[in-house]
């Protein structure tokens, strides 16, 4: 039996304007029925606020209709661990302490005007007084004090005692490093922007209780209760790579990606091969590193990890 009923992929963008087509915010969700799946809001919408709010009342309608939902935005999660350490952070566990620290910094208003540069460049403040760890900046003169437009050398990770690439980026190789906030594929820019709505969808009345964010809030009870038809909303960070995907499309390209990456789900899920991914990160076999992936650094989902010595590192 499938451990979902609906699948929705999310294509994001941090684009600093409303714009639709190539580099904008892309949906698509696939459901099951007795007949076969079917695909349903497709949608393009120009800005991150009538994307989240349009999300929002699919999962509620989703959540009234009892249906297990796989949610899966193309962004990082959380950071390498430490960092909620170095901020001095406190929370019931570091990816909620950075969740919160984020909702609390980002200004992202209705025509997608956003201050990502400016908190990147106030966290490296903080952190090293700059231009580490976050980078990747506009032209000179227009980039704030404290983000630099190149990546700092390992040297200035390592002094904070973070990494320069999370756990799960080291397995996969195209991922870009979350510190990367300007540019091309600029990963952290589209974190930035992505961590808060996550923070105010999995906080919503009538979504809070049923949300599980994957993989720090998983374990066998949240795989039990799947399996015994329980409305749940998972949310899993998801990579195109990982999910088959390699190709740009043209009429536009995320159009035609999310529907593809949403099938593939679905697909994984007719078989124990979804599982065993979501089950992945748990079997990491050294303790320090699965605790750093389970509490704060987080796993994109088919990023399956590779053997390892069961030791701490």
């Amino acid at each position: 039996m499938p451990l979902f009923d609906a699948y929705c992929v999310v294509e994001w963008s941090a684009k600093s304007e409303p714009c639709q087509g190539k580099e904008s915010v892309w949906y698509c969700l696939e459901e099951r029925t007795k007949a076969g799946f079917r695909r349903s809001n497709w949608k393009n919408p120009p800005t991150r606020n009538q994307a989240i709010e349009k999300i929002e009342v699919l999962l509620a309608n989703l959540v009234r209709r009892e249906k297990r939902v796989l949610l899966g935005f193309n962004f990082a999660y959380s950071f390498p661990a430490g960092l909620a350490d170095a901020l001095g952070l406190k929370g019931p566990s570091p990816w909620r302490a950075i969740w919160q620290e984020l909702s609390s910094l980002v200004e992202d208003d209705s025509r997608n005007r956003n201050n990502r540069l400016e908190v990147a460049a106030d966290l490296n403040r903080r952190l090293t007084g700059g231009p580490a760890p976050f980078w990747g900046c506009p032209a000179r003169g227009t980039a704030p004090a404290h983000l630099g437009a190149g990546a700092p050398a390992g040297q200035e990770y390592r002094k904070l005692g973070l990494r320069e690439r999370r756990i799960v980026e080291e397995r996969v190789k195209k991922a870009q490093p979350v510190w990367k906030i300007y540019y091309s594929g600029s990963t952290g820019g589209l974190s930035l922007t992505g961590i808060p709505r996550l923070q105010h969808l999995i906080s919503q009345p009538g979504l809070a209780e049923k949300s599980c964010v994957w993989p720090f809030e998983w374990t066998s009870k949240t795989e039990t209760a799947l399996k015994r038809g329980e409305t749940m909303i998972v949310h899993a960070e998801v990579y195109p790579p990982t999910l088959g995907d390699s190709k740009s499309f043209d009429d536009p390209p995320g159009k035609l990606r999310v529907d593809k990456q949403a099938k593939k789900l679905a697909g994984w899920d007719k078989t124990d091969e979804l599982l065993d991914f979501l089950n992945a990160p748990l079997r990491i076999s050294s303790k320090g590193k699965r605790r750093a992936v389970l509490e704060e650094e987080g796993w994109i989902l088919g990023g399956e990890p590779k053997a390892e010595t069961p030791r701490e590192t």
